[in-house]
């Protein structure tokens, strides 16, 4: 009879090693690797809050590893991180990926209140792939713009993972600031966007809007504006509502003196009209070289890690998958594979 125990333990424990074996949960996917995409949607940790701002890429400089992006992302209150904030990228589906991935610096001459200087780089870690610019890789310097420039901006929050932009005709400038017609207003997480000349090149990131609104708070004028990503002179809120003022006098000379009020900083009150934008000739890459792909002056320090800092924003909780439930379920019937004959043996029951 002991034997015959024994052997009765020996299967049992034979039985519940192979269903613990069952209940290891199957190895989860490898994560892709990060990957940095012109147009492609990241996420700014300005100040360490715990809601993360979301923007766009605007520009890749993979032979110097850094890309653009537009100032306003990275500030919080009008401050910034003078160690740069953590950048993140998403995923094929839009969503926050954990690793952190750079840091970001504004530029140093932004000026928050007239929207003077409004672009950041965005230094990647080791690891990180550095796409190329399908909407634009040559830089079209504003002095060569006018009127008759269509200018388009692609947005991630208007657009997507598109080839899809919102275009329409050169309006003016302001110091280094591109002010163009393009339908509606941008929405938040398009700002730092590529915005472009089909078929030339690059202008600069999408900075935002400036319109006039009537009492339904719907516009009436409003011009979508880029920075340019070197600084200028500085300006005035004054000076850019001066301008508003020329172009509605301009166009609509009949209309009483009253206006109703300018917003220099608009919420997405009027959703932008995704159009494909006019087809353009492949762009050529900045040539490798000494020289700088775009001229610098970002509050960046003079050495910048290449691996995330120890200290960063809590990753997202990770999604439970179907192999994660499978496991557990399985994990607990072979406890209860082993202990349940183990007490009935115990018991003298077998």
């Amino acid at each position: 009879m002991r034997n015959g125990n024994l052997r009765l333990k020996r299967a049992g424990a034979a039985a519940a090693a192979a269903l613990l074996a069952l209940a290891v949960p199957a190895p989860a996917p490898a994560q892709a690797a990060l990957k940095v995409e012109q147009g492609g949607r990241i996420f700014v940790d300005n100040l360490g809050t715990d809601k993360l701002t979301a923007c766009t890429v605007g520009y890749n400089d993979p032979r110097n590893r850094r890309s653009y992006t537009a100032a306003h992302c990275t500030v919080h209150n009008g401050d910034y991180l003078p160690q740069g904030a953590v950048v993140y990228v998403a995923d094929e589906r839009g969503r926050q990926r954990p690793e952190p991935a750079g840091l970001v610096f504004p530029a140093l001459a932004y000026n928050a209140k007239s929207g003077a200087n409004d672009w950041a780089v965005i230094y990647w870690f080791d690891g990180v792939d550095i796409g190329r610019n399908p909407f634009g890789g040559a830089y079209v310097p504003i002095s060569e713009l006018t009127t008759d420039d269509t200018i388009c901006y692609h947005g991630y929050a208007s657009h997507g993972d598109t080839q899809d932009a919102s275009c329409g005709k050169f309006v003016g400038t302001i110091e280094n600031t591109t002010y163009f017609d393009a339908p509606g207003l941008p929405q938040h997480g398009d700002s730092g966007g590529p915005v472009f000349v089909p078929g030339r090149g690059l202008i600069g990131v999408i900075s935002g809007a400036n319109y006039f609104a009537g009492d339904d708070r719907q516009e009436i004028l409003g011009f979508e504006r880029s920075s340019a990503l070197y600084s200028g002179p500085s300006y005035s809120a004054e000076r850019v509502s001066a301008f508003l003022d020329d172009e509605y006098a301009r166009r609509f000379p009949t209309t009483p003196a009253s206006k109703p009020p300018v917003a220099l900083n608009p919420t997405a009150e009027v959703a932008p009209t995704a159009t494909a934008a006019p087809t353009p000739a492949p762009m050529p890459e900045p040539e490798a070289g000494g020289t700088p792909t775009f001229p610098s002056g970002a509050a960046t320090p003079s050495w910048v890690p290449k691996s995330p800092p120890a200290t960063t924003a809590p990753a997202p909780e990770p999604e439970s998958t179907d192999a994660q439930v499978v496991g557990i379920v399985l994990g607990v019937v072979a406890v209860l594979a082993i202990f349940v004959p183990l007490f009935a043996w115990v018991m003298g029951l077998i």
